[in-house]
């Protein structure tokens, strides 16, 4: 596998000189990049994914590892016995969502979307030189890793997603990725120890679309909420013709 991924990186044009294999388990091929070239690359690759049979996936300096691993035809049959719409209605419920939208902001809706940046927010880390004011610059490293996948919805499956907190296992992943990618065209760019990030080709246009898309995300991520946008309507303005869509639990 590893021979496959150095020709793929040829081809690129990427320069990884320290291509190795990660998590020990799965022996997937991973390699270091500078965090400002992150996206380039990881679009580079992802040109290239038809041939190749690598999804790239960008882990910025770490993923979980000490979680128990399941093989990851278990967790691809589980995603396929799941119910979206049933699952969401059982989230509704554990999370009070009849609450979040009774007290949720009734603020008249932005004339225009926000101004959106493509940038992968994984791949930048604090710079610690500037403290103690919060700056953000790009990782001198950032690490990819390449998936034996052209689906990126089972990519979750791979890197065995989630399962602590509020964060569902990975199958739900997988079958979230599913569903929204039948909606709006989405493809997963990152997967961090504690976050997601997915591209997308055809994001909401209309406030109504907005609101219902990030009804679900919160439902998926209640963080997204609770620990950035404050609100159901945050949350939607950010998604209203975003190009990225980004997901981080506690």
């Amino acid at each position: 596998m590893v021979e496959a991924a150095r020709r793929l990186l040829d081809r690129a044009g990427v320069e990884a000189t320290d291509l190795s294999t990660f998590p020990d388990e799965l022996k997937l091929p991973c390699f270091n990049v500078p965090g400002v070239d992150a996206l380039s690359v990881w679009l580079a690759l992802r040109e290239l994914v038809d041939e190749s049979g690598f999804w790239p996936v960008v882990l910025g300096d770490a993923m979980r590892t000490e979680l128990p691993r399941r093989p990851v035809d278990e967790i691809l049959n589980a995603a396929g016995r799941i119910s979206v719409s049933d699952w969401l209605k059982a989230r509704a419920e554990e999370l009070d969502l009849a609450v979040q939208e009774r007290e949720d902001d009734k603020s008249a809706w932005p004339v225009e979307p926000l101004a959106h940046s493509e940038a992968l927010r994984i791949a930048w880390g604090l710079d610690r030189s500037a403290l103690p004011a919060f700056k953000m610059k790009p990782r001198d490293k950032c690490l990819f890793l390449l998936a034996p996948t052209r689906d990126c919805t089972e990519v979750p499956a791979y890197l065995q997603t989630g399962g602590y907190n509020e964060c569902p296992p990975a199958e739900y992943h997988v079958a979230m990725l599913r569903y929204w990618r039948a909606a709006f065209d989405i493809e997963v760019a990152a997967v961090g120890a504690e976050e997601l990030e997915i591209r997308v080709a055809n994001p909401p246009r209309s406030a109504e679309a907005a609101r219902k898309l990030a009804i679900e995300q919160f439902l998926f991520c209640p963080d997204n909420v609770w620990q950035d946008s404050d609100t159901l309507r945050g949350l939607a303005v950010s998604v209203w013709c975003a190009p990225v869509w980004r997901f981080w639990w506690d």
